[in-house]
């Protein structure tokens, strides 16, 4: 069998086992959850005050601080006190990639939720003529289907919000695909590309999409043992592909070299607690992180379904890179 077919045959593999991880029974329960909340406020955060003109990254020092107090709901994180001021965002934040007018692609945007916080920013009543384009793209019906629900009410004269079922990388939506190609002026892709099999193309693909100077942003759970080690975990389930290969290197390497993009750049952008049932620390997380879990030195609590979850210090990546002009 030829390398391109292990190829396809192993990302088909990969959009089966998230399927049938991510049902309809989880994405009904996915936007309840505290982590979820906690992690939208931080990337959209993250996201906003991105700023193109300065493109120093965190060191790991900087990165080291540990967000939030786990014992307040939502890590003690709300909107009022995580994002930034809306009515004067552009003030301060001037060159923000995030305004109105823009054309922004969530990739494998799950139930919209980092989207949802994003769409303030991104309509401005005082100018009528600037009109927001947003797009989700997703393979899970079921997730989109929270998407929709979100969204339906915002379709209005200065945005417009659609949705697609779409594996990019999948001959039979080729033709279909093209109405994206040098479209959009920002693509967002939030903890998803540890489930891709293949995200070296996956972004390629993206990268068709982007306008002349737009920008991808990457940002997922970053293991910090995937730097030092080149195998996964034996215990990770088959729908988390890549948290032992996720590594800065390599998604330098597929931004820039592969990608061909410019101000390429992957760093630890922050950490943070959030609460986790134990799979998702034999999956996720660094060894020293797995032996408090076995040891028994982490705090714990029942949620409201009666699963026992975990406190962690949990350290989230962001890659950026954008398309030469």
């Amino acid at each position: 069998m030829s390398e391109t077919n292990n190829n396809h045959n192993s990302h088909q593999e990969a959009i089966i086992a998230n399927l049938k991880q991510f049902d309809s029974e989880f994405a009904s329960k996915y936007d309840l959850q505290e982590t979820t909340t906690v992690l939208s406020l931080l990337f959209s955060k993250t996201l906003l005050e991105f700023n193109p003109l300065n493109l120093t990254r965190k060191t790991i020092d900087e990165s080291e601080p540990v967000l939030g107090d786990p014992t307040l709901p939502n890590n003690g994180f709300t909107l009022d006190n995580t994002l930034p001021p809306i009515n004067t965002f552009s003030t301060k934040f001037p060159h923000s990639i995030f305004k109105p007018g823009m054309k922004l692609l969530d990739f494998a945007c799950g139930t919209g939720i980092v989207t949802t916080k994003l769409i303030p920013y991104l309509i401005d009543e005082k100018h009528t003529t600037l009109i927001t384009e947003v797009v989700g793209i997703d393979v899970n019906e079921a997730f989109l289907n929270k998407f929709n629900e979100k969204f339906i009410h915002l379709n209005q004269e200065q945005i417009t919000i659609n949705s697609y079922i779409y594996d990019i990388l999948n001959p039979k939506f080729e033709s279909e695909l093209r109405k994206f190609n040098h479209k959009f002026d920002a693509i967002i892709c939030t903890i998803s590309y540890h489930h891709l099999d293949n995200y070296r193309d996956v972004t390629k693909k993206l990268v068709e999409f982007l306008t002349p100077g737009g920008w991808i942003f990457i940002i997922d759970f970053y293991n910090e043992d995937v730097d030092h080690i080149n195998t996964k975990s034996s215990t990770a389930n088959q729908a988390v592909r890549h948290m032992g290969g996720l590594k800065l290197s390599s998604l330098n390497e597929t931004l820039g070299d592969y990608c061909q993009l410019h101000n390429v750049s992957s760093a630890r952008e922050f950490k943070s607690y959030i609460w986790q049932p134990s799979r998702f620390i034999h999956d996720h997380c660094p060894q020293s992180i797995i032996d408090k879990y076995h040891k028994g030195e982490l705090p714990s609590k029942l949620n409201e379904s009666n699963d026992e979850l975990f406190c962690i210090e949990s350290s989230i990546v962001m890659a950026v890179g954008q398309k030469g002009k």
